[in-house]
């Protein structure tokens, strides 16, 4: 767990910062809130979905053995009863959960390799400096004013007055 806590921590934060320094200074509220709001539905789905594909095939290989042992079908609430049952039901009991952990991952593996494609068709952007965005005071593009210099706005801001 810990693990995973760090490295989904260190990822979304990455990403968020990559997002807001994507967008102009005016749509920043706007792209903080798409990439929350898409994270967390895409992680509903994800879990639904595969859990959904798990749940079905531990009831799917642990039919048979339930319809000849009916006491093994308390596993399916606490999987921790398996060594109860004697070696021989425990080996049958683990090797129903890992063919259902193999069909969740035969289902989520398509769906990574889609993940995959999609980034390929993402567009490069230069972070903004701590000045600003680029082209304001600290970014690229020197000493312009905040609106990308005078008289003119580069980043869809409002043109500055002289």
């Amino acid at each position: 767990m810990l693990i995973i806590g760090l490295g989904l921590g260190l990822c979304m934060q990455t990403l968020m910062v990559a997002i807001q320094s994507a967008v102009p200074m005016k749509d920043i509220a706007v792209a903080t809130a798409n990439t929350t709001f898409f994270r967390t539905v895409g992680s509903v789905m994800g879990v639904a979905i595969i859990g959904t594909v798990f749940n079905n095939g531990v009831h799917k290989h642990l039919g048979p053995i339930i319809a000849i042992h009916s006491e093994v079908a308390a596993v399916i609430q606490n999987s921790y009863l398996a060594p109860s049952f004697g070696s021989v039901l425990e080996r049958q009991i683990l090797e129903a959960y890992m063919e259902a952990l193999r069909s969740a991952f035969t289902v989520s593996a398509p769906l990574v390799g889609v993940g995959f494609l999609c980034s390929l068709f993402i567009e490069h952007h230069k972070l903004r400096r701590p000045g600003g965005p680029p082209g304001g005071p600290g970014g690229p593009g020197g000493a312009g004013g905040a609106a990308g210099g005078p008289g003119g706005a580069t980043n869809g801001g409002p043109p500055t007055l002289k």
